[in-house]
């Protein structure tokens, strides 16, 4: 549709039917000319209205006015307790102090703790090592705070998971496992056999050490036959990640390639 500039007169197309003005140029010189001069209320001092309805020229005339047009049964004259100034206020809050300026004064000197201000830290012994430290008492009453520091929490924390509180112990047997005295040689002809590559994955390592070596057949599986279990036919090369999914049979453990 057609319609003409109420700024500047210039006739423009536009899709909305709202659309006063052609450009944005047009439209902020008017919305500044829609700013007035008019006298404040209060002081009588000429001000520019920046929005529709402003009455004073400043948060100070318009408090002032405030006071007058107050409903005098919802207000009462208080003291303040560090300057012994009088000042007006809403009742229901019962103000102590005229401003923050003189309520800081007070609190700060103030004994701590006090009824105002109440002890927030408390001292108990660490479940670890027993020795006492101070600690906040939210941390306390919120989070249950056991321990003087990060050292003594983690080793509680591995005592904890010891033995069958562990979720990965299977038994205890791991330790008792004799892997044999060509352990290592065999798992280096492994990897090199493998091509220094993950068998279900592919991800390549640089070394030796790297890859993890499974045994299709663990050795307590064979009675501990050690020699058995360290054949190539019985090895394949693996990465961490797709070990521990062979091992919790996510993954099907593919078959060794020949040697």
């Amino acid at each position: 549709m057609q319609k003409t500039c109420v700024r500047c007169g210039v006739e423009y197309e536009t899709e909305d039917k709202r659309q006063k003005y052609c450009n944005r140029a047009c439209y902020e010189s008017a919305r500044k000319t829609k700013k007035r001069s008019k006298p404040c209320e209060e002081c009588g001092a000429p001000f520019i209205e920046n929005y529709p309805g402003r009455r004073f020229c400043s948060k100070a005339c318009r408090l002032a006015h405030g006071w007058i047009d107050r409903d005098p049964t919802k207000h009462s004259i208080f003291v303040c307790e560090w300057c012994e100034t009088q000042f007006d206020h809403y009742t229901y809050r019962k103000r102590r102090f005229c401003c923050q300026h003189c309520a800081n004064k007070f609190a700060a000197i103030q004994p701590k703790p006090s009824a105002r201000r109440p002890e927030s830290y408390i001292t108990k012994p660490c479940d670890y090592c027993s020795k006492a430290y101070t600690v906040h008492k939210i941390f306390v009453e919120k989070r249950n705070t056991r321990f003087c520091s990060n050292v003594c929490r983690g080793a509680q924390r591995s005592i904890d998971i010891r033995g069958s509180n562990n979720p990965h112990w299977t038994g205890g047997t791991a330790t008792l496992i004799d892997y044999g005295p060509n352990w290592h040689s065999q798992r280096r002809k492994a990897v090199r056999r493998d091509g220094h590559a993950c068998q279900v994955c592919g991800y390549r390592s640089g070394g030796d050490t790297i890859l993890d070596i499974h045994h299709i057949r663990k050795v307590k599986d064979l009675g501990g036959d050690w020699e058995s279990a360290n054949q190539l036919s019985n090895l394949i090369a693996l990465c961490r990640t797709c070990h521990r999914l062979v091992e919790k049979g996510s993954v099907p453990c593919p078959t060794p390639t020949a040697a």
